[in-house]
């Protein structure tokens, strides 16, 4: 699981950069997940 949401990379390929994802800000501005503990167990 990533902690992070976001890139610093900036690879032009990476899936990660679709909207699909709903990110709110710029990909290459990283953004810690605060719910981390909650998604991960609700993932398990």
């Amino acid at each position: 699981m990533n902690l992070y949401r976001g890139c610093t990379h900036g690879c032009i390929y990476c899936d990660s950069r679709s909207k699909c994802y709903q990110m709110d800000h710029d990909f290459e501005d990283v953004e810690i997940k605060r719910n981390a503990p909650e998604l991960l167990e609700d993932a398990l």
